[in-house]
């Protein structure tokens, strides 16, 4: 199971890639928003998942992959 440190780990890991993601000197597009939604399913990160879902469909309200992945 998760210790308390891998839960803190992973957390500090999400934080540094939102970081990553809103320092580019571009703007992120739906591929790299959709890939963080992918890594907060596979981490199970609601909150974040929630916030890079907002942003991709923002982009491309079109792709339904998205809505899957949430």
């Amino acid at each position: 199971m998760f210790t308390f440190e891998l839960v803190i780990i992973c957390l500090s890991m999400f934080i540094f890639e939102l970081v990553i993601i809103k320092t580019m000197r571009m703007e992120p597009d739906g591929a790299v928003w959709g890939a963080l939604l992918g890594a907060c399913q596979i981490h199970k990160n609601v909150d974040l998942a929630e916030y890079a879902f907002d942003r991709v469909i923002k982009l491309e309200p079109t792709d339904i992959g998205y809505y899957v992945l949430l």
